[in-house]
């Protein structure tokens, strides 16, 4: 094995085991942001790390439709979660506990990658796709019953 095909071989494996950071990264910053974070009663969302700023209205349809998205009340319902009011969380939207549970679970799966490099589990295409239209089924059809 000549030199390049060497460096070739250690830029693979970086590559293959470097996102584990942002799993465990992503994973810790929304915990922590969203521990901070404050929701108004007009709804609107704050932090002090923003120094009190207020989040604008990020959702396109919502903001020039006047309608409910999929997702909307999202962000508030995981940060009742992550406040301890299941009640208000449910009420914002019904899968908040179940974004929070796969952001959170992007932690041990982050750790997971680093420590067993090639043994580690990693979904699919087809899971992530199969998962990924479930989850849009069941919004839809939350959204459609509310």
């Amino acid at each position: 094995m000549n030199r390049s095909d060497k460096s070739l071989n250690e830029a693979r494996v970086s590559s293959q085991t470097s996102p584990w950071i942002w799993h465990v990264g992503i994973g810790l910053a929304v915990i922590v942001v969203g521990c901070t974070m404050s929701i108004h009663p007009d709804g609107s969302i704050s932090t002090p790390i923003l120094m009190g700023y207020r989040l604008p209205m990020i959702c396109l349809i919502r903001k020039h439709l006047g309608i409910d998205c999929l997702t909307c009340g999202m962000t508030r319902s995981i940060v009742h979660l992550l406040h301890g009011r299941l009640e208000q969380s449910l009420a914002q939207h019904p899968l908040g506990g179940l974004f929070l549970s796969l952001i959170i679970l992007q932690i041990p799966y982050g750790l997971q990658i680093r420590f067993r490099g090639a043994r580690a589990w990693r979904p699919s295409n087809p899971t992530i796709v199969i998962g990924s239209t479930l989850i849009a089924t069941v919004l839809i059809l939350i959204r459609l019953t509310a």
